[in-house]
């Protein structure tokens, strides 16, 4: 069996308007919801689909454009008490791909 790359990304989901907002670091992806899990994954989905249409295309480069330098430090301040953090893992068997992706959330848990 051919071994498998992983790919990584880092959300941060904010509290905003009643909802919450979900930004990918490392892509710029919004997703909003107004359940916290489900901003998470709906950008499961999303990352998932475009790395999917990505490696088909051999434009694996293309998907990388960082989000804002401010949420960048919303990030490295991740690990005060106030934020929780988990992991989500999925295989893309059919491009050789898995993604992690890790969300970091700025809402009690």
């Amino acid at each position: 069996m051919a071994m498998q790359k992983q790919l990584s990304f880092h959300i941060v989901v904010q509290p905003m308007d009643g909802g919450f907002v979900a930004t990918c670091l490392e892509t710029g992806f919004v997703a909003t919801d107004l359940d916290q899990d489900d901003a998470v994954s709906k950008m499961s989905k999303l990352i998932a689909r475009t790395v999917a249409f990505a490696a088909k295309h051999d434009r694996l480069a293309d998907i990388y454009q960082p989000a804002s330098n401010e949420l960048f430090t919303e990030y490295v301040c991740a690990n005060q008490p106030v934020f929780c953090s988990s992991e989500r893992a999925v295989r893309l068997d059919h491009c050789g791909l898995a993604i992690k992706q890790t969300a970091y959330a700025a809402a009690l848990c």
